[in-house]
């Protein structure tokens, strides 16, 4: 490893250490400074999206807005789910057997997504599952796990545009397609588009 990697390492596995010795010493109070600390709102960017998305208009009588295509991603989710489990709301459907189940096969598909191209980035390297783990461990990672929020989904796509964007053929286009999606779902990853600009490739 280069050395700004095994600095990056030991200072994840420090933090790490000191953030599970803080949680085993408080009892799990610890836990608090990484989560949204509402016991009534885990997960629920996942399953109010997928409430506004079926049940009412989504851009009327709602506190957060989300682009198009965000409800249109969460509406193909919500054909999952019998209609009578959607139309009670939010709350319900997180309780529910059914939209419990979807949500589970959500994370773990949208999780393998996220190694896949992690470990892809990092081609032959040993020390790569080490690193997927900790970044999955980490403070943000955990924090976004608990909100559920379709940032994954952002990031995923926008780690597949930097791993693909200098490939020749289907790679590059997949690339190309993967920014625009994720600038869609998350307004900000249009910023990496000043990378095609920089490097003076109008076409893409």
């Amino acid at each position: 490893m280069k050395r700004k990697q095994v600095v990056f390492f030991t200072l994840m596995l420090v933090g790490l250490f000191i953030s599970g010795i803080l949680v085993i010493k408080s009892h799990g109070a610890a836990l608090y400074e990484l989560l949204f600390v509402s016991h009534e709102d885990t997960f629920m960017d996942f399953f109010n999206c997928l409430n506004h998305a079926c049940n009412s208009n989504p851009y009327t009588g709602v506190d957060k807005i989300y682009p198009a295509i965000c409800y249109v991603f969460y509406y193909l989710i919500s054909r999952f789910i019998p209609k009578e489990i959607l139309v009670q709301g939010s709350a319900y459907i997180r309780e529910s057997q059914e939209g419990r189940i979807v949500f589970v096969i959500y994370t773990v598909l949208t999780t393998l997504l996220l190694v896949s191209v992690i470990r892809c980035s990092m081609k032959q390297q040993w020390y790569k599952s080490g690193f997927v783990l900790l970044i999955l461990m980490s403070q943000p990672f955990v924090f976004q796990f608990e909100r559920a929020n379709l940032i994954l989904m952002a990031l995923v796509l926008t780690m597949l545009f930097l791993l693909w964007k200098d490939e020749d053929g289907w790679k590059r286009q997949v690339a190309l397609i993967s920014l625009v999606i994720a600038s869609c779902f998350k307004l900000y990853p249009a910023i990496y588009g000043v990378i095609l600009l920089k490097e003076k490739r109008w076409k893409d």
